[in-house]
């Protein structure tokens, strides 16, 4: 099966983000104590996080086989989520997670169904995926400004198409748009909803961001790397080939565009170049492209997830120790890191 490439023909709305990955600013947050940082208290050990959903109290992290809650302001643990087992009110993976109209949602793909918390930890309800939906499975979705859901579908056999649209109890409805599903891997939720309700989605490995509603899908963005994108070889078979050929000539790519972000005022996005995880900030006023790498003594950055117009910084380090830093988007958008706004 080949890749599908869209945004080739870019149309006129299609903008480009021009990222110059020579030029970087590097940010020792050991030297910038200026900054809010929360440390993370559970009782349990983290493990690395594989996602995190942040809300205007809570903090959310996902590991391999946990999902825990942690007041976004004291770092206290809050609750966990169930835990792993057989038994019906129980889990046994922990795939796709999130908020959805105020719940925290867990969705484990292997039980085929999709639990609901309270953010304290008590179980709501739980959805099971309807065997309607077995031609047409998904492993992530979000909701659509009506009661549907659009998802990102799981692999099959053939050209199966990459999104599909749910109603509210997850019944396959149809597809949307016309892309090819490259492969089932999982890298993290490729959707975003900003605050006017319009729902995003990234395609792993390829840097062209899509609007998408119930019926199109249509890039918006489109992330230039310039010397340092990965080729659009329609010679790709899957996600999994392109990260052989990249691994193959280390330092050299710019990739994994993730943990997408939209506001009036900015669009961010994570990439990952030379073995570290970078941050940008597209200036929409300014219209140019600001890249941040940042460093925090011997701890790793797991993760950077923005919302309400702030960045949250995940550390960990090799005692376990899970650190959170809360950047405000204005201070990178003016270069203020240092304490004096470069216009």
């Amino acid at each position: 099966m080949s890749i599908m490439v869209s945004c080739t023909a870019l149309p006129e709305d299609c903008q480009v983000l021009d990222v110059d990955t020579d030029n970087v600013e590097i940010v020792d947050l050991s030297t910038a104590p200026f900054f809010e940082t929360v440390e993370f208290k559970s009782g349990y050990t983290i493990g690395h996080i594989d996602e995190a959903v942040i809300s205007d109290t809570l903090a959310l992290i996902k590991t391999s086989g946990n999902l825990m809650g942690f007041n976004i302001r004291t770092g206290a643990i809050v609750a966990k989520y169930s835990h792993r087992g057989r038994a019906s009110e129980e889990y046994l993976t922990v795939w796709s997670v999130g908020l959805d109209s105020g719940l925290v949602f867990l969705y484990d793909i292997n039980s085929k169904k999709i639990m609901y918390f309270t953010a304290s930890g008590d179980l709501i309800k739980q959805v099971k995926v309807p065997e309607t939906s077995g031609d047409a499975p998904f492993q992530d979705f979000i909701r659509l400004d009506d009661d549907r859901y659009i998802g990102k579908r799981v692999y099959g056999a053939g050209e199966v198409p990459e999104l599909s649209v749910y109603d509210s109890e997850f019944r396959y409805l149809h597809d949307a748009g016309s892309m090819i599903l490259r492969s089932g891997a999982h890298f993290d939720n490729p959707f975003f909803k900003n605050g006017r309700g319009e729902v995003f989605y990234y395609r792993y490995l390829l840097n062209d961001i899509y609007l998408v509603d119930g019926q199109t899908v249509r890039p918006i963005y489109r992330i230039d790397f310039g010397r340092s994108n990965i080729p659009r070889s329609k010679n790709f078979r899957d996600e999994m080939q392109i990260i052989e050929f990249v691994n193959e000539r280390p330092g050299r790519y710019a990739t994994f565009v993730s943990n997408i972000y939209d506001s009036p005022a900015c669009f961010c996005f994570v990439y990952l170049m030379d073995g570290e995880r970078r941050y940008a900030v597209y200036d929409k006023n300014s219209d140019r492209v600001l890249s941040y790498s940042f460093r925090n003594e011997d701890s790793v950055l797991s993760k950077v997830v923005t919302y309400n117009d702030k960045a949250y910084l995940f550390w960990q380090d090799m005692g376990g120790t899970v650190e959170m830093t809360v950047i405000p988007l204005e201070m990178l958008l003016c270069q203020r890191i240092s304490g004096t706004c470069q216009n």
